[in-house]
């Protein structure tokens, strides 16, 4: 009597582990086009886009945001450093604008050799977006 209802009791763990045992999903950056070709829109946000130059050691950040709808735009700049295969923050800066559109621009002087890339946060109303720039090496 008590064996059997150990093994009850053990396939019943076993059971109720594979059931609440996670199964493997996929997130999408906002806007993204997901593997069924059905692209996230945004109510507010018409474009938003960061970028990353490098020139005489120096490392220009530029975002731009434009909105259909909303007046305000706030924009959160970071410039990352790869770093043993993750990305380092290395200065951050914020900045708002009341308009429908914003060109963000902000310089950090003196980098170390290294990839850098440009990592923004764009908010337009009640949408959020973060983007990337492409990676730069100096």
């Amino acid at each position: 009597m008590k064996v059997r209802r150990t093994k009850i009791l053990l396939v019943a763990m076993t059971m109720s582990s594979v059931l609440m045992s996670g199964m493997p999903v996929r997130a999408y950056e906002n806007n993204a086009k997901l593997d069924s070709g059905i692209e996230l829109q945004y109510v507010n946000l018409e474009e938003g886009s960061a970028e990353l130059s490098i020139a005489g050691g120096n490392a220009n950040c530029r975002t731009y945001a434009a909105c259909k709808k909303a007046k305000s735009i706030s924009i959160t700049m970071t410039l990352q450093k790869a770093s043993g295969g993750t990305w380092t923050k290395i200065a951050t800066w914020t900045g708002s604008k009341n308009a429908t559109s914003y060109k963000f621009e902000k310089t950090k002087i003196n980098i170390s050799k290294g990839k850098y890339r440009v990592k923004a946060i764009i908010k337009c109303g009640s949408d959020s977006k973060t983007t990337y720039s492409s990676s730069k090496s100096y």
